[in-house]
């Protein structure tokens, strides 16, 4: 997921944009007194408010990540450790968690990025493996790096290791998240740059990182496909691991070039694994750019082995979520339908129990602004569009992403009383 971070406050410190808030005992006061509010029957309770003081993160973009035992796991653009400037000041982000233990949240920083060493500044979607431990990506200091964090024994801290670091040759440059596990524990993922390519940057790459054979050793990177910027696709946004090991995602532009999409308007791929350790790709659909433009932010698959995803419509129309359902035959065609054109700005996308998905919108009414809403499957293809909460009128405003939990949604937002973003429940 990419989202462009929001531009930290001035400040008169003498480290660059380091987050100071005169009000932020009053605030913080505030909203501890009002901690829940509802819209539409959501109860919406505040579970952390971010600082970028002490420790705290700021600006959490990413979605979190619910663990089995009910912990939440999510990453901060910034804050931190206020000594790291290499993002432009502010810290260069964090890993928090957050414990329920007899019905209150408590809140803890698990890591905080130091710049070259260990990244800086990701807004990234982690990955838990069955072991507890999280796996996510940084850019700074190099090309992009995969890291690691085990918890520590009790009363210990986490122990944090960093399993790759791209070169910007084949491997490509800059990972996006969220990383997929297979069962040998290998990770895979893509990068929307690098590799070698006809694209000024690079048209990306789909990698796999397989493990050491003896511990202690080295992490060994696996380019599985280079874009090459044509009828192929470039510029990877989102991908999906099935259970087979099937690969899917989908770029944001070549493919098929016209003037509505000048620079290409997208595909979505498919990469499968075959006996001989290779994989073949394919595209199965190919954005036109009318009406539909690139596809964007989302990708995830249903029971049926549909998938859902999210695509720029032209002619400065509502976004549209579309559903590619596969082929009947081997030798058939995947087929996309339209199954919703909620209002615009969707930001994110994630689907929930029973065919419902859940997304935000992001400034819908203003910069600042959004709402949280849900899709119901309607009969034939369509689904109906509803608001949940809307983040227009309140402090706790402009939605970056939800998560669906056991009978509860988890939302980050970037605003807040501080402005440096929000960890919410919705009921």
């Amino acid at each position: 997921m990419r989202i462009a971070p929001k531009k930290l406050p001035s400040s008169h410190s003498s480290v660059t944009n380091l987050v100071i808030f005169p009000q932020l005992v009053m605030a913080v006061l505030l909203v501890s007194l009002a901690l829940c509010r509802s819209s539409e029957a959501q109860t919406v309770t505040v579970l952390h408010t971010f600082t970028g003081t002490g420790g705290d993160g700021y600006n959490p973009f990413a979605p979190v990540v619910v663990a089995p035992d009910g912990r939440l796991y999510g990453t901060t653009y910034s804050g931190g450790d206020l000594s790291c400037t290499l993002g432009g000041g502010g810290g260069c982000g964090t890993v928090f968690e957050e414990t329920l233990s007899h019905g209150k949240w408590t809140y803890s920083t698990i890591h905080e990025f130091t710049g070259v060493k260990d990244g800086c500044c990701q807004s990234s979607t982690l990955t838990l493996d069955s072991a507890g431990r999280l796996y996510g990506v940084t850019v700074g200091g190099s090309f992009g790096k995969i890291f690691r964090l085990t918890r520590g024994a009790k009363g210990k801290p986490w122990h944090f290791e960093i399993l790759y670091s791209f070169k910007d040759k084949s491997d490509g440059e800059y990972p996006l998240t969220p990383l997929f596990i297979d069962k040998a524990g290998a990770l895979y993922g893509i990068t929307p740059m690098g590799s070698l390519s006809k694209c000024p940057n690079g048209c990306g790459a789909v990698f796999q990182i397989v493990p050491p054979a003896k511990q202690g050793g080295k992490w060994t990177e696996h380019t599985l496909y280079q874009f090459n910027g044509g009828s192929d696709g470039g510029t990877p946004d989102t991908m999906i691991m099935e259970s087979k090991g099937v690969i899917y995602g989908t770029t944001n532009y070549e493919g098929a070039v016209n003037g509505e999409c000048p620079s290409g308007c997208g595909v979505v791929f498919r990469l499968a694994p075959n006996q001989n350790h290779t994989y073949s790709y394919s595209v199965i659909f190919t954005f036109g750019g009318n009406p539909d433009g690139n596809p964007y932010g989302s990708l995830f698959e249903d029971a049926s082995g549909a998938l859902f995803g999210l695509a720029f419509k032209t002619n400065n129309e509502p976004q549209e979520v579309f559903k590619l359902t596969p082929p009947k035959t081997k030798t058939g065609e995947w087929t996309r339908a339209i199954v919703s054109t909620p209002p615009k700005g969707i930001g994110y996308m994630t689907p929930g129990a029973k065919g419902l998905l859940y997304g935000v919108l992001v400034g819908d009414q203003d910069i600042d602004a959004g709402n949280l809403f849900k899709l119901t499957p309607q009969k034939g293809s369509s689904y109906k569009f509803k608001q949940l909460v809307n983040f227009n009128n309140g402090p706790d405003r402009n939605p970056n992403a939800v998560t669906v939990g056991p009978g509860v949604l988890y939302g980050t937002l970037s605003g807040g009383s501080t402005d440096g973003g929000m960890v919410i429940e919705v009921r």
